[in-house]
């Protein structure tokens, strides 16, 4: 599969936004606060989502 990488901080902050039938992770890299926000115009339905185990993703997050 293909990836899509971007380091977000505090002097590096951004909108992003996200296409639909794309999977998403976030790795926070601070050992202190990290905070993602998101803004939807709907509401959230937990039946519009697919959680997958992330270990069948070949990526390296160790080196992240």
């Amino acid at each position: 599969g293909s990836f899509f990488e971007i380091i977000l901080s505090q002097d590096n902050y951004q909108r992003l936004t996200i296409s639909p039938f794309l999977y998403v992770a976030f790795k926070g890299m601070n050992t202190g606060l990290n905070l993602i926000l998101n803004i939807a115009d709907i509401e959230h339905d937990p039946k519009e989502i697919e959680k997958i185990d992330i270990s069948r993703f070949n990526y390296n997050w160790k080196n992240k």
